[in-house]
């Protein structure tokens, strides 16, 4: 299945540790509101509306340019991206089964799964490859232990009404979860609405 070509990232100017600014000065341009932190090393402007798109961007900043292309942000950093969790200490990342991986998995400090996923599954944010909310918690109450996914799939939830309903998601787990795991995560789901 061919994925959408991850858009190039806007224009807001990111900050990096180190880029030009030590940890410490960025640290004081914090103190004195003219940044605000993004992510675990990077930090935006202090006037930034800070969205989907910017954390996306942040996310981007840590993998290497040649390697946005060939993978999707997963389960907790696809949630994180998305507005529902914290950043997770090493990024999720997705790549197609089959495809070469060997030199991501050298270089790449993430946590790498092969997952085939469709057209459906991933948008494009800030210069990479996210999977969309419905694809991140049918992942979330899948794969991860309770109290990590729980309380994650609530927040999802109860996010205004952004096109995810407790409904969509448990017909979602039902038809397209592992059989090994759905029981697992149609609990997790029901756990959601107690």
């Amino acid at each position: 299945m061919d994925f959408p070509t991850a858009a190039p990232p806007g224009r807001q100017t990111l900050l990096r540790t180190g880029r030009p600014f030590t940890r410490s000065e960025l640290n004081g341009l914090v103190l004195d509101g003219l940044a605000q932190p993004l992510s675990q090393d990077c930090f935006a402007s202090g006037t930034a509306v800070v969205d989907a798109r910017l954390r996306a961007r942040a996310l981007a900043e840590r993998i290497p340019f040649e390697a946005r292309q060939r993978v999707v942000a997963g389960r907790l950093s696809a949630a994180w991206i998305h507005g529902h969790s914290r950043e997770p200490g090493r990024p999720v990342l997705y790549i197609a089964p089959g495809r070469r991986a060997g030199t991501l998995r050298h270089g790449l400090r993430a946590e790498l799964h092969d997952i085939q996923l469709g057209s459906h599954d991933v948008v494009s944010l800030g210069g990479i490859l996210v999977t969309s909310p419905l694809r991140t918690a049918l992942d979330i109450a899948s794969s991860l232990r309770p109290e990590l996914a729980v309380p994650v799939l609530r927040n999802m939830l109860d996010d205004g009404g952004r096109g995810l309903s407790w409904r969509v998601l448990r017909l979602a787990v039902e038809h397209a979860a592992p059989p090994r795991v759905r029981e697992a995560a149609l609990a997790k789901v029901d756990a959601c609405v107690r």
